[in-house]
């Protein structure tokens, strides 16, 4: 090979490399960075990276209010179902009325679930002989002893 040979294959070559650049520059579209997709990898821009954590962010203040007011709303209901749970009497004792009467009556009511345990609260703790006639305000949420105290008027 002479000197000649060896310059016609060096433009041959410069000439190739040329042309491809003129077709890839004219004729290939651009290639953004955000089609590369490599090994579960994708290559994005800052402005579309701040987009995106931006929606994630606006997507969990969403979250995380749906949720509250998801949470507000079962705690509303839970309190109507409370208030509609409590039953309120205005209890009338006679004179002559047992404590078996009493705790009769309030079995009847729903404001106590057992009758037998009140009657033994309020011999056990010496309420039975201290009942006083009157009319009292009795509701489903009192214990026995707050019961006991109202109608012996403690």
């Amino acid at each position: 090979m002479n000197k000649q040979t060896i310059r016609a294959f060096s433009a041959g070559i410069l000439f190739s490399v040329i042309v491809t650049l003129i077709f890839i520059i004219l004729f290939q579209e651009n290639v953004k960075l955000t089609e590369i997709v490599k090994e579960d990898f994708i290559i994005i821009q800052k402005d579309e990276l701040k987009q995106k954590e931006e929606k994630i962010n606006s997507l969990e203040k969403e979250i995380t209010r749906q949720s509250n007011a998801k949470n507000n709303a079962v705690k509303k209901k839970t309190k109507q179902q409370e208030a509609k749970a409590t039953l309120e009497i205005t209890l009338e004792v006679e004179p002559g009325m047992k404590s078996q009467d009493i705790s009769e009556k309030l079995t009847n009511t729903n404001i106590i679930k057992n009758k037998n345990e009140f009657e033994n609260f309020l011999m056990q703790e010496g309420y039975a002989d201290k009942i006083q006639v009157g009319q009292y305000v009795i509701n489903s949420t009192m214990n026995f002893k707050e019961i006991a105290d109202i109608i012996t008027e403690k």
